[in-house]
């Protein structure tokens, strides 16, 4: 069963903060996390943010590909 990301067993709910407001974010455990160097060279990894209500990028992904598929 596909699920939004509020109710996906790889979400972790968090909160990101934009100027002075808190978002309640799912942080996604399913998609691979970024990779990023800051200038003091340390290594850092962010899991991708999706908004509680939305769809997250597995569940895309798969749509995608069952509609691309071509059975010829």
């Amino acid at each position: 069963m596909i699920r939004a990301c509020q109710n996906c067993r790889y979400g972790l709910r968090a909160k990101i903060q934009v100027e002075e407001t808190w978002h309640p974010v799912v942080e996604c455990r399913a998609l691979p996390p970024s990779v990023r160097v800051s200038e003091a060279g340390v290594l850092s990894h962010h899991s991708p943010v999706m908004t509680p209500a939305g769809w997250c990028g597995q569940f895309k992904l798969s749509v995608w590909k069952l509609l691309s598929r071509s059975d010829g």
